[in-house]
């Protein structure tokens, strides 16, 4: 049975690398999410770091919302970007305007995100992987790289092909959950369980 009103989301693919548990929890009942002092913590500065990301090239890009107009005018940076298709959906992500290397080149975007640590982590080539994925089913083109800000402001640029051939067995399984019968998996306690959100749902 195909569960319509659910979604597999960039917090959940990214969850998936952490716990399969934590990634199930995150889709079909996230609800039941206690953020703890650890995770406000890294919101705060991933927060932080695109703050001053957006300070930084204030007077250098053309910023706006994200809408087929605002495409059409080829803004060099996309915010608020929602989409959903087929299971999928980004929220709030935010997209770069590839530069044109010809003068006829087609306009193209890229991901990036901001991370709240000083060195690009597994999860951040997941998360691109996975939102570079979704996007390309919207804009016809898959995003050949994606970009990682670091909290000390460096950007990393990541090659996004081969990085979502391995991240394409972890979204097909999402996707399954959604479209057939599927159970909250077991318990697995791993080096991310003090940190979890839903650590106290585990401890029950």
């Amino acid at each position: 049975m195909v569960k319509n009103d659910l979604q597999v989301s960039e917090s959940a693919i990214r969850a998936l690398s952490l716990c399969i548990r934590k990634a199930y929890l995150l889709i079909f009942s996230p609800g039941l999410s206690s953020p703890n002092a650890y995770e406000y913590m890294q919101v705060t500065l991933s927060s932080v770091t695109r703050q001053n990301y957006f300070h930084s090239i204030l007077n250098q890009s053309v910023v706006e919302s994200f809408s087929t107009l605002a495409i059409s005018k080829g803004v060099d940076i996309l915010t608020s970007v929602n989409l959903s298709v087929d299971f999928l959906s980004v929220r709030n992500t935010t997209l770069i305007k590839v530069p044109n290397k010809l003068p006829l080149d087609v306009l193209r975007y890229e991901p990036i995100i901001f991370s709240s640590k000083n060195k690009i982590q597994q999860e951040d080539k997941i998360e691109l992987s996975f939102i570079g994925y979704t996007l390309s089913k919207f804009l016809n083109y898959l995003p050949a790289t994606g970009h990682v800000v670091l909290v000390d402001g460096r950007n990393i640029t990541v090659k996004l092909s081969e990085n979502i051939k391995k991240c394409l067995p972890s979204i097909n399984l999402l996707q399954g959950w959604l479209t057939q019968k599927s159970n909250l998996p077991p318990v697995v306690l791993n080096k991310h369980c003090p940190y979890c959100e839903f650590q106290n749902i585990c401890k029950v």
